[in-house]
C-alpha cells in the first residue's frame, strides 16, 4: 500500500461512512495527486472501497470505504502511530500542537 493510498483510506474512514466524491478526496489529500483517479481504482480493485454513481449527479461517482478497507486502516494506524510514537515522546503537547499549526500553515501555503 502506497502512502497516498492510506491517505485516501483515512480520509474516507474520517466521512463515518458518507460517501464523497473523487474532487472532495483530492481537496482533502495531504500531498495533492494528479493520480487520484487510479489511486481509487486501486482501492477499488482490492476490494478496500466501493465506488458507486452518485444518485443525485450521474456524472459524479461516490467512494466509500469497505468493512475491510476499515480492519487494514486499523491495522495500518497501529503501525504508522508504533513508528512515530518515539518522535512524538520528544515533543511537549504545547510542541505537538505548534507543529500541527506550522503543517497546516504550510498546506494552505501550498494552495495559495
Amino acid at each position: 500500500m502506497t502512502e497516498p493510498q492510506y491517505n485516501v483510506l483515512r480520509i474516507l474512514a474520517a466521512t463515518e461512512n458518507s460517501p464523497i466524491t473523487v474532487q472532495e478526496i483530492l481537496e482533502q489529500m495531504v500531498q495533492r495527486s494528479s493520480n487520484i483517479t487510479r489511486i481509487v481504482d486501486k482501492l477499488v480493485t482490492k476490494g478496500l472501497v466501493i465506488r458507486k454513481e452518485c444518485p443525485t449527479n450521474r456524472r459524479k461517482m461516490d467512494i466509500s470505504i469497505t468493512s475491510t478497507g476499515c480492519g487494514l486502516l486499523h491495522t495500518m494506524d497501529e503501525k504508522v502511530k508504533s513508528f512515530h510514537r518515539p518522535f512524538m515522546e520528544n515533543l511537549s503537547i504545547e510542541e505537538l500542537e505548534q507543529l500541527k499549526h506550522l503543517i497546516i500553515k504550510l498546506k494552505s501555503q501550498e494552495n495559495a
